[in-house]
């Protein structure tokens, strides 16, 4: 705990000498969690204070939505020192989040400072985003089959400190893979030996266009920790171990949090900000309910207002289970992510969604509001004749109000939630159906209260 403060200290407030002299100290995993969290214009800072290797540690653990502003802002020969200095999995994946222009930008930059890592990176943000082509590696070891067990060896040593991998892929002149050689298999081999005696023949392979999911699966079959990256002409271009692709996996995983709920990025926006992405959709959502309203009028009685609140339940309803989709996703994946794993960090992500369902309800009831004043008074009763003017804004204003509190309380169940699971641990309380189910529940009590409300103020319909 006191090496955690002592990072958020140097983060926080560290003078550059200090930052340059203490990060190596610290995981770049330790620190990129603590960066997360600062103010942009301290990332800035930081970004400006570091140098390229520390940068390029760190940017392997940062999220392309926190990356693409700081990379806006910085130079292009900075940038293309940290491109060159990751890895090229790592580099790619942090080029494919850009924007094309940006892109470019970074590419072109990258071409004057080394032209080998512009070309191998320029073909691999060309791979889809879960293809083995755009995780896979160069820290792979080759020998020609041709050549001798003591010149694997030599092979060995010179690339000992770049990968760990537990065997070497056999090529011919033209990099075609014809084989691969365990480590293992080498230390009963006599050193003259040729490589092609003591290799394995038909090396496992998995093509560049292959999905990461294929890969994976592949390994796992064969229980080998690393798969050679080929294309159509089996020549060898890189390698993905488990690892990777398992990482992958995981952030695709990740990535579909953010799509469930409509709005990609925002686990660390700000509340206000993230209102008019977040409620626009929601909004689309009551539009969409209000085709239950239209079905259930086509099936009401004809002769009597009382039906008319019942027709907008579907709306309240709806934008409930929404609303508390939304919430539980958008904290499930931020939990994922770790950014709520300091008190602070929960404090501040339960006020901002806090904000946030006070806010979008607040603007979701108005509209609701308005939707169901306008066919309340399209709605005429053949024998009482339409509601009068006044008891029509009431109950629409009533149903809106409705609507503003079962968003609220419905936010604030997906948001409680996540939290919670971590004390009951139990799965049915994590899952969709049940916060669904629950927002059901508190979305029918609100409204029936404000029906009840309505009613025994005098109103009647």
């Amino acid at each position: 705990m006191d090496g955690q403060r002592a990072l958020r200290e140097l983060l926080e407030q560290g003078s550059p000498k200090a930052l340059q002299n203490q990060i190596l100290d610290y995981h770049p995993a330790d620190v990129a969690e603590v960066f997360r969290k600062l103010s942009r214009e301290r990332q800035f800072q930081i970004v400006m204070d570091l140098n390229h290797h520390e940068l390029a540690a760190l940017f392997e653990y940062l999220d392309n939505a926190i990356l693409r502003p700081l990379i806006e802002e910085m130079d292009n020969d900075k940038t293309a020192r940290i491109l060159a200095t990751m890895t090229a999995d790592e580099a790619s994946q942090m080029l494919k989040g850009l924007h094309e222009r940006l892109r470019q930008d970074c590419l072109e930059g990258l071409k004057d400072y080394d032209e080998k890592v512009h070309q191998q990176l320029s073909t691999m943000v060309q791979y889809p985003l879960d293809s083995a082509g755009a995780i896979m590696k160069d820290d792979y070891i080759k020998i020609l089959d041709q050549a001798r067990v003591k010149d694997a060896w030599e092979a060995l040593e010179e690339k000992a400190q770049r990968t760990n991998h537990s065997r070497l892929f056999v090529v011919d002149d033209d990099d075609f893979i014809v084989g691969a050689v365990r480590i293992n298999r080498l230390l009963l081999a006599d050193e003259e030996s040729r490589i092609d005696d003591v290799m394995f023949p038909d090396a496992t392979t998995v093509h560049y266009a292959d999905t990461t999911v294929t890969a994976a699966r592949t390994m796992q079959k064969y229980s080998i920790p690393i798969l050679p990256v080929v294309n159509q002409n089996n020549r060898l271009l890189g390698v993905v171990t488990l690892d990777d692709a398992l990482r992958d996996l995981r952030e695709e995983t990740r990535s579909d949090y953010s799509r469930l709920t409509s709005f990609p990025g925002l686990v660390k926006r700000r509340a206000f900000d993230s209102v008019p992405a977040r409620w626009l959709p929601l909004l689309w959502h009551s539009v969409l309910s209000l085709l239950c309203v239209f079905l259930i009028m086509q099936v009401a009685p004809e002769n009597t207002a009382a039906m008319l609140p019942v027709f907008f339940l579907p709306i309240v309803l709806g934008m409930a289970g929404n609303t508390a989709s939304n919430s539980f996703t958008l904290t499930l994946r931020g939990i994922d992510k770790r950014f709520y794993s300091h008190p602070s960090g929960a404090r501040a992500h339960l006020l901002k969604e806090t904000a946030f369902a006070v806010t979008s309800g607040l603007l979701i009831g108005l509209a609701v509001a308005i939707f169901a004043g306008v066919v309340m008074r399209l709605y005429t009763v053949p024998e009482t004749g339409s509601l009068n003017v006044y008891d029509l804004l009431t109950l629409s204003a009533l149903i809106g109000a409705a609507t503003w509190g079962a968003v609220i309380l419905s936010a604030l169940a997906g948001l409680f939630i996540p939290f919670a699971h971590k004390k009951i641990r139990r799965g049915a309380w994590l899952s969709l159906p049940f916060l669904h189910v629950l927002a059901d529940i508190l979305s029918t009590a609100v409204y029936i209260a404000s029906l009840y409300a309505f009613l025994s103020w005098g109103w009647t319909l």
